[in-house]
């Protein structure tokens, strides 16, 4: 499966396809208070996107967040300015809306980016770390 000609991860294919995609009640919780890199984080994961809102929200990215200089990015993991969403894929929403992307733009195997309220912010050096962040055996 790939949105817009990007091979998505096998086990974000996996678990759009068979679930589940949200929790039955709440979102599932992180782990722990930081990202991969160890970096302060503070979020949940509401829901995995379908593929057509993966496609439908990925092409909707550059006209949410035009590209330019974010005076807001900084930190060792702030992304100053993505530069274009081409190499982008939205695939899941964050307790408060926020998306998690797909990152294509330094490798075939992606990294996984997110908006922190302000710019946007690498949580995880590929989708199998992301997943690891969060308890999503909690019911």
């Amino acid at each position: 499966m790939d949105v817009n000609s990007h091979k998505l991860p096998h086990a974000l294919v996996e678990r759009v396809v068979r679930g589940p995609r949200a929790r039955k009640r709440g979102s599932w919780h992180l782990r722990a208070d930081c990202d991969c890199f160890g970096a302060p984080l503070e979020t949940e994961l509401a829901q995995f996107m379908d593929f057509a809102e993966m496609e439908a929200t990925t092409r909707d990215l550059l006209s949410n967040f035009p590209p330019g200089p974010n005076e807001f990015a900084v930190g060792p993991s702030a992304i100053p300015d993505p530069k274009g969403f081409a190499e982008i894929v939205a695939f899941a929403i964050s307790g408060d809306g926020a998306y998690f992307c797909l990152d294509y733009r330094a490798s075939a195997e992606p990294s996984v980016i997110w908006w922190d309220d302000t710019h946007w912010k690498r949580v995880a050096p590929s989708f199998q770390d992301f997943l690891g962040l969060f308890d999503l055996q909690m019911d």
